[in-house]
């Protein structure tokens, strides 16, 4: 199956890389087209810690691992490496931090000749054939930290188990979200002996610290607006936040609409939609320079800011959750302690979804309607909003701990690589 996997990705390669040549012509995205083609490399590193995440949502997951394996293993360099621009722009500063090559064969040897890792960190679900196989093959040990494989997608891996089957076989350590992610990952071929449970770290990525005055007045509104905070949308998603919002408004004429896309490059859709809607969508970049327009919507434009902005809201929807994406974490705004809505499409976080359901700090919806009728009673009622607020964030206190787990079980390989 690897060879199969393989052709495809020779005969696909002349045409990824002229996609490459045509994007890298901008000077400001040069560089990120460079290290996807393995042109420019990392920083040569000496028996040093990769780290590697997909996107945003991973590249947390990086920063909150690389501080405490800093501390535990000081003079171990570190690389981290996502397989976007914004997931980059979200790891932190270490020795070495890049873009991974495509998954074209020989790509990934380039790399671990430059960093000469000790050991390779997966997070989630990074199973690409050719970075694993030829990790595997050049001696590095393997770990898949966080580790999930959604319920919904395993016919998919089941169908090709002849190419995962064997890429799960290779890993040293698999530290599982949940006793069914490990399940499931043991039924393709991963060993007993190298799977452990060690729970979610979203759950100990550490709520930011909220200056809610500060916010309420970047925003320009009043102590006495309530926010609502939607966050993550994707395509279909934001026309019926939008549809909802309008009807929130003709019982709370003084509400205003936060609306974060989960993809940057959809915000002139999204503007449009907003426009339709009937509303001047005011940009989150724009704010300070902009204090004579009204605040209705505003639309998030930058990165990184959703999590702090959660700490300003009165209720919060998750996206990505209406329409079948799978969902996006609803762990930031339960550490935020605000009562938050999502959709039936949640099986990327099939477990955080069931607790905040069971806890009381979160409600599903399917449409519009659900949604305003949803978001009303919270509105409406500061003492329930409050009671279902602190449940979503017990929920997040009482899951803590995976951070610690994980490191617990990355040490031993770590320390068996030592000088």
């Amino acid at each position: 199956m690897l060879a199969l996997y393989n052709t495809l990705a020779w005969v696909a390669k002349p045409f990824v890389f002229a996609w490459a040549a045509w994007h890298g012509r901008d000077p400001a995205r040069a560089r990120e087209f460079a290290q996807r083609t393995a042109r420019e490399l990392p920083d040569p590193l000496r028996r040093s810690l990769w780290l590697h995440g997909a996107s945003v949502g991973e590249a947390r997951l990086v920063s909150a691992l690389s501080g405490p394996l800093r501390e535990a293993f000081p003079r171990c360099p570190q690389a981290v490496s996502a397989n976007t621009s914004t997931g980059l722009a979200r790891l932190p500063e270490v020795e070495a931090r890049f873009i991974v090559p495509f998954d074209f064969a020989g790509f990934p040897t380039r790399v671990l000749k430059r960093l000469d890792p000790r050991l390779l960190v997966l997070i989630e679900t990074e199973l690409w054939p050719n970075l694993i196989r030829e990790t595997s093959a050049a001696g590095v040990p393997l770990a898949l930290v966080n580790a999930r494989l959604a319920a919904a997608k395993m016919s998919r891996y089941r169908r090709f188990s002849a190419l995962y089957r064997p890429l799960i076989e290779r890993f040293d350590l698999i530290g599982a979200q949940s006793a069914d992610d490990a399940e499931r990952f043991a039924s393709l071929g991963a060993s007993t002996g190298s799977l452990t449970v060690t729970g979610n770290l979203k759950y100990d990525l550490a709520a930011p610290h909220v200056d809610r005055a500060a916010l309420e007045a970047r925003i320009g509104i009043s102590p006495d607006r309530q926010v609502w905070v939607a966050g993550s949308t994707r395509p279909g998603e934001e026309a019926i936040v939008l549809e909802a919002f309008g009807v929130l408004r003709r019982s709370f004429p003084e509400l205003v609409l936060v609306l974060a896309p989960r993809h940057l490059e959809r915000i002139e859709d999204v503007r449009a939609l907003v426009r339709a809607a009937g509303w001047e969508p005011l940009s989150w970049s724009l704010l300070e320079s902009d204090r004579s327009s009204k605040r209705d919507v505003v639309l998030i434009d930058t990165l990184g800011e959703l999590a702090t902005l959660y700490g300003v809201a009165r209720v919060a929807f998750v996206g990505g959750s209406l329409k079948p994406f799978g969902g996006h974490s609803p762990l930031e705004p339960a550490a935020a302690e605000v009562p938050l809505m999502f959709g039936p499409h949640t099986d990327h976080f099939a477990e955080p979804a069931r607790e905040l359901l069971e806890a009381g700090g979160a409600r599903r919806v399917t449409d519009a309607s659900n949604l305003s009728a949803t978001a009303s009673v919270w509105l409406a009622d500061r003492g329930l909003r409050d009671r279902a607020g602190e449940a979503a964030g017990n929920v997040v206190r009482a899951h803590s701990g995976a951070l610690r787990r994980t490191i617990d079980l990355l040490a031993p390989v770590i320390e068996r690589g030592m000088p």
